[in-house]
């Protein structure tokens, strides 16, 4: 399909059976194609582009080379429901089918998108399919035989890889390959190559990650190791510098220790001559104050009597005048 090819609106008619699909580029729709079956016998009318349809699917492409007109083309299309072609004409123009609508409907979606090449619907489908429905021992052949006839490539690959790894249990030998077509056999034979080749590729890797894990192991031991002995060293060197730092404060408390009772020492000396000298000053003042002291009791008795003598010689003077 082009990639300027999509869906830009669809338009149903009043009775919901007519589908209008416009491209990119707005061109009218050329074809027309019928689809049948609904339950209430009619049909439903898709327009769509001849372009579109070929290039999406070789088998669109022949319908449409067989069918091909200067004037509108019309195709009937029988045994598919139109809800079903919807969803084909949809993904073939560009629209996203949800996954719940493809596993509600995986296996008619596988069928009509086998039916007309649209191989990129049917892959999804058959993903959906696997989703829905677990292989079991008790279908897996009739999932076989239904893969191999709707050219399943998925669901193929799944069941043959379940046949490989039930070929290592009892289960095997109730398998029936009864009404198995013969090439399917070679498809087996190579799911069994690719189960060995994967098992081989497995194991090998098993082996590089074991031996990974054993690099990373030593490289951690190693590491560990390789702390273990920096944080040994680091510990000796703190100890070391925490003993020189004990040492050194050691000594300065000693020098301050004997710096301290020398000045003690020599203060206790000054103090001693301070007290010397300042008994010695007292006792200078004290014999200075005693003769102090006589000398004013002396000055004091000379004025004593002087002032007795003239204090009569005054009394003299004044009793002999009168």
């Amino acid at each position: 399909m082009a990639t300027n090819q999509v869906i830009v609106i669809q338009v149903k008619d009043e009775d919901g059976n007519e589908d209008r699909y416009f491209s990119e580029i707005n061109n009218m729709p050329d074809m027309l194609i019928e689809v049948g079956g609904d339950s209430n016998g009619t049909n439903t009318t898709f327009h769509v582009h001849q372009s579109v349809l070929h290039e999406s699917s070789s088998i669109f492409g022949e319908i449409c080379e067989t069918e091909k007109d200067e004037d509108m083309t019309n195709i009937p299309i029988f045994g598919v429901n139109p809800e079903i072609f919807h969803h084909l004409i949809f993904d073939i123009y560009g629209g996203m089918v949800s996954n719940n609508i493809l596993r509600v409907h995986a296996k008619d979606i596988i069928e009509a998108a086998d039916r007309y090449g649209v191989e990129k619907l049917k892959l999804k489908a058959e993903e959906m399919y696997l989703e829905q429905n677990a292989i079991t021992f008790d279908n897996i052949m009739d999932t076989l035989l239904y893969s191999d006839a709707k050219n399943c490539t998925i669901i193929k690959e799944v069941v043959m890889d379940n046949l490989v790894r039930l070929s290592d249990t009892a289960f095997v030998q109730e398998l029936s390959f009864k009404g198995v077509p013969g090439h399917l056999m070679k498809d087996l034979l190579t799911a069994v190559v690719r189960g060995v080749g994967g098992l081989a590729v497995k194991v090998k890797d098993i082996d590089e990650r074991q031996k990974e894990s054993d690099e990373k192991w030593k490289a951690r031991q190693l590491e560990i190791k390789e702390r273990i002995e920096a944080e040994r060293a680091e510990r000796l060197s703190w100890q070391r510098e925490t003993d020189e730092r004990l040492n050194q404060m050691k000594a300065e408390n000693d020098e301050q220790l004997a710096q301290m009772k020398a000045e003690n020492i020599a203060n206790k000396k000054e103090i001693d001559e301070r007290l010397d000298k300042t008994e010695d000053d007292i006792a200078h003042l004290k014999k200075f104050t005693q003769a102090k002291y006589r000398k004013a009791i002396l000055l004091s008795f000379i004025v004593g009597l002087l002032s007795s003598v003239t204090i009569e010689y005054v009394f003299a003077c004044i009793l002999g005048y009168t």
